[in-house]
């Protein structure tokens, strides 16, 4: 008995393995499971979708609306999608087109569009948890903002959001409703903390690691059977013992070392959070 757990011995180890590994799945996909909230805050407006550009077909206004409905009760956070299509310099009186002057302007109307409606799941103003994304397709003032409040506040970093922004920013180019849907999808995995959970089904992931355990098993264990090499009379020679003498010899010794080069910087993004007199977090990007 004692033989056959020690021939054994591997493939008992990989199953405890295995079984550990599933339970430790398990137990953070249940931790991570969505929660249904229950919305506070009754004055904003069912809508979420305002395609004013028109860039979107009823029929992606519509998915986008029921998806943004299912998530919302997923992470309890109001998540708001705005289009236009025309110049803020002329709502706001700005005749100098700056920098300065084109995040002021995208900052100003996004957030007055979320306060002015109310939004936020829990409350509303500032504290409310929530988000909305303005897309301005303008030729001259083409850019976005994300304005949020309460939670996502909180969560989102400069990084983030500028990460978003321009992940948004190139999927618009073939396709706005892509690009809008990311923007969904983006909050509600990093509302919800599916980001950085592990999201795998226990018996698929159980499947998987069974099959690789036994291609281990199958290549450790196997019997090896080595070929015979020497007889009884291989040092024997005219009947004497014979002995090949054998020397290894250090010839040479080579030693190689290689430099790595490191290098810093890189690109940037004119994502992060509103300056000046901004009411809510939020960043914009410009183009």
């Amino acid at each position: 008995m004692k033989q056959y757990f020690s021939y054994f011995k591997w493939m008992f180890i990989v199953l405890g393995v295995l079984a550990v590994i599933t339970g430790v799945v398990a137990a953070a996909n249940a931790l991570t499971a969505d929660n249904t909230y229950v919305r506070g805050n009754k004055e904003a407006p069912e809508q979420r979708v305002y395609d004013y550009a028109d860039v979107l077909t009823s029929a992606e206004e519509k998915d986008l609306e029921e998806l943004i409905a299912k998530r919302e009760s997923q992470i309890g956070c109001d998540i708001v999608l705005v289009t236009i299509d025309e110049s803020l310099y002329d709502i706001y009186g700005i005749t100098d087109d700056t920098d300065a002057n084109w995040e002021w302007s995208i900052t100003e109307y996004a957030e007055t569009f979320y306060l002015d409606n109310n939004y936020g799941f829990d409350e509303t103003g500032t504290e409310g948890d929530g988000a909305l994304l303005l897309h301005n397709w303008h030729p001259v003032e083409k850019g976005l903002h994300v304005a949020h409040g309460g939670k996502v506040w909180d969560h989102y970093s400069d990084s983030m959001i500028a990460d978003l922004l321009d992940v948004i920013y190139d999927k618009a180019k073939d396709d706005p409703y892509e690009a809008y849907k990311y923007y969904v999808e983006n909050m509600y995995r990093e509302m919800s903390g599916k980001a950085s959970a592990i999201n795998l089904n226990p018996f698929i992931l159980f499947i998987i690691a069974v099959i690789v355990a036994a291609i281990f098993i199958a290549t450790h264990i196997k019997p090896k059977e080595g070929s015979k090499t020497t007889t009884s009379s291989t040092y024997v020679e005219n009947g004497s013992v014979k002995f090949n003498a054998q020397r290894d010899e250090l010839i040479n010794k080579y030693v190689t070392k290689r430099v790595i080069q490191t290098s810093s910087g890189g690109g940037g993004s004119s994502g992060g959070r509103s300056s000046g007199g901004s009411r809510m977090g939020g960043g914009s990007r410009r183009g």
